[in-house]
């Protein structure tokens, strides 16, 4: 019998299930595109409502906490006017800061008021009650809240006798007035009021602000632009509170249901009262169909029971869905008669080379790059793939150059992206620095330093990675690393004595073929610390580094620093000396106090320092395999 071979199987298979699935996903396509039109339309208006309730809400808040920070303000003190310089001076600031407020304002149970009003003019009004019977003063002020003039009047006013004072008083909670026409400026707005009540019940204040509908409009209009339709805000009395309507030019308090403006307003508000319709569609003189949609703010928004009412045209937001929609059937047909062509004719060509792509991508992901990978093939894609695939090849190659092996095949096992965290842990942390590098390097040229350093750096680095250890970061000519992160070690203070020494080494071996060449010397100082520092992915969401940061980090720096007080070369603190002291012949050398610390710190060395610098080879049984419990 004869075969076929697989990529022509292949192409005939596909093919006919493209097709067929093809032309039943076309058909069902079309015959419900009107009802995932809904399903889109139901999931857009309450994102649109939920977005439009939480700015809102999150806009009123701000005047509803200021509110309640100037009522708690001297809390023990019930005589307000004792803190007029330091009430006024907050009122300024919040009435600067926050041009939706008309007023901010105080009162206590003896009718002592202070307040603070833009319009119609700028003044810090102040009535105080005394033996002496009850004075008003105003003071007019400029735009920066200088004083123009003061100006004494007679009282009419009594704060206690208001809504905003009285109702607060007796609910003893935050107070959302209805809209009403402010007597000062004839303007249509809320208050805002907040109490406060020492344990006695004698201490009583009230704190208040005016937000006139004129700001609120403003605010309404800007949001509305974002959803291009039109927004009403309103009680649970259906007041209007204010409408992101342009031509709403209304002087009054008005009910939803009387809306003048809008036809599709007052419509809506039937279904809304008669049917409970929370959402549905009008059409305008016009036959335009509108959708609209009832919410209501959220219970903890500071005590206000308001609700919104959103108008958008039904072009907005399926418009665009149903001309997709078509789009999208049209495409589908010449995409599928396009793709059936070439399937026939690139399943030939793709199976082998996809094959090989798929099992280099997997070397990749275990970070074995030592892979040979081809861009030979004779598909441009696969050709494109093949190069983006070495030039990622290349990329990891530097890349781990940069961060520990261990972490980057932690993260890539994990499939998730890098976020800053981190964890607290043991750490046995190593700092080295060159001993009178400034000195040095100003005798050499730049290119020449980078050079040496360079080289002095690879040594450094071995004597670290051969020890299981992570190097952190150069810093000049300084390097940070530490031993037990990402993967726990076993016995990490042996291990950091041990780099230390090889360090020693190493450097020694490199000054003799300097010195051969007429090339300054480098001699390294190096500091170790055993402690808890925090270690893991430190910076922003934009550009993270595998660091370490303590206090142990800045204990290992301290110490390396102090060698040149002593004449050393290796420094370690008593935390180190009691995970290594039996296994190194160890000389103390003091006890100091270091900056910063209110406990002393022994301070030890290794004794014979050249005989490990000098030695050919190192004498030890350390099992250098991490632990398999990374997570200790």
């Amino acid at each position: 019998m004869r075969t076929k071979k697989f990529s022509i199987k292949l192409s005939e298979l596909f093919t006919v299930l493209l097709s067929t699935v093809a032309a039943i996903l076309i058909v069902y396509n079309f015959y419900k595109s009107y009802d995932l039109s809904y399903i889109m339309l139901d999931k857009v208006q309450k994102e649109i409502t939920a977005n439009i309730v939480n700015v809102t809400n999150k806009t009123l808040e701000i005047s509803s906490n200021h509110v309640k920070i100037l009522a708690k303000l001297n809390a023990q003190d019930k005589d307000i006017l004792q803190h007029k310089s330091i009430l006024s001076n907050l009122m300024k600031e919040q009435l600067g800061s926050y041009d939706y407020l008309n007023s901010i304002y105080i009162a206590n149970i003896n009718g002592d008021f202070l307040q603070l009003r833009r319009y119609p003019q700028l003044i810090l009004r102040t009535i105080s009650n005394d033996t002496n019977g009850t004075i008003e003063d105003w003071e007019y002020l400029d735009e920066q809240f200088n004083t123009i003039k003061h100006e004494v009047r007679p009282n009419t006013f009594d704060p206690r006798e208001r809504s905003w004072f009285y109702l607060t008083k007796a609910t003893r909670d935050t107070y959302w007035s209805s809209p009403y026409k402010y007597a000062s400026s004839n303007e249509i707005g809320i208050t805002i009021s907040s109490p406060y009540f020492d344990p006695q019940g004698t201490k009583i204040k009230v704190a208040g602000a005016d937000i006139t509908s004129t700001k609120l409009h403003d605010f309404l209009v800007e949001q509305s632009t974002k959803v291009e339709g039109n927004i009403v805000m309103f009680d649970s009395d259906q007041n209007i509170i204010a409408t992101s309507f342009k031509d709403d030019f209304s002087q009054d308090v008005v009910k939803l249901g009387d809306f003048a403006p809008s036809p599709i307003v007052r419509k809506a508000t039937v279904q809304y009262n008669r049917y409970a319709q929370t959402r549905g569609s009008i059409k305008d003189k016009r036959g335009e169909e509108h959708l609209y949609f009832f919410s209501n703010f959220p219970k903890d928004s500071s005590g206000m029971n308001w609700r919104v009412l959103i108008i958008i045209p039904k072009e907005v937001i399926l418009g665009k869905i149903t001309a997709t929609m078509y789009e999208t059937i049209a495409i589908s047909f010449v995409i599928l008669l396009l793709f059936i062509a070439i399937v026939i004719y690139a399943s030939k060509k793709l199976s082998n080379p996809i094959i090989e792509i798929a099992n280099q991508i997997k070397s990749i992901e275990k970070l074995k790059l030592d892979i040979d990978i081809q861009d030979n093939s004779q598909v441009s894609e696969i050709r494109k793939a093949q190069s983006s695939l070495k030039s990622l090849q290349i990329a990891l190659s530097s890349f781990i150059k940069y961060l520990p092996v261990e972490l980057i095949k932690k993260l890539m096992i994990a499939g998730q992206e890098a976020k800053v965290d981190g964890e607290e842990r043991e750490l046995a942390i190593m700092f080295t620095d060159i001993e009178n590098f400034t000195t040095i390097s100003e005798a050499m040229a730049p290119k020449e330093v980078a050079l040496q350093l360079s080289e002095y750096f690879e040594a450094i680095n071995k004597a670290i990675h051969i020890t299981g250890g992570t190097t952190d970061k150069y810093i000049g000519d300084a390097v940070l690393a530490f031993w037990g992160a990402p993967q726990s070690v076993l016995e990490p203070c042996r291990r950091a004595m041990e780099s230390a020494l090889m360090v020693q080494r190493f450097t020694y071996e490199l000054n003799q073929r300097w010195i051969k060449k007429g090339k300054p010397i480098f001699k390294t100082r190096i500091g170790i610390h055993y402690g808890k520092s925090l270690v893991g992915n430190i910076g922003s969401n934009e550009r993270l580094n595998y660091t370490i940061i303590g206090d142990s980090v800045n204990i290992a720096s301290r110490l390396e620093g102090i060698n040149k007080e002593y004449g050393t070369y290796l420094i370690f603190s008593q935390s180190v000396y009691d995970e290594i002291k039996s296994y190194y012949p160890i000389k103390y050398l003091d006890t100091l106090w270091l900056k910063g610390k209110t406990q002393s710190t022994k301070l030890y060395t290794i004794e014979n320092m050249e005989h490990y610098a000098t030695q050919k080879s190192f004498s030890t049984t350390l099992p250098w395999k991490t632990s398999k419990d990374s997570s200790s």
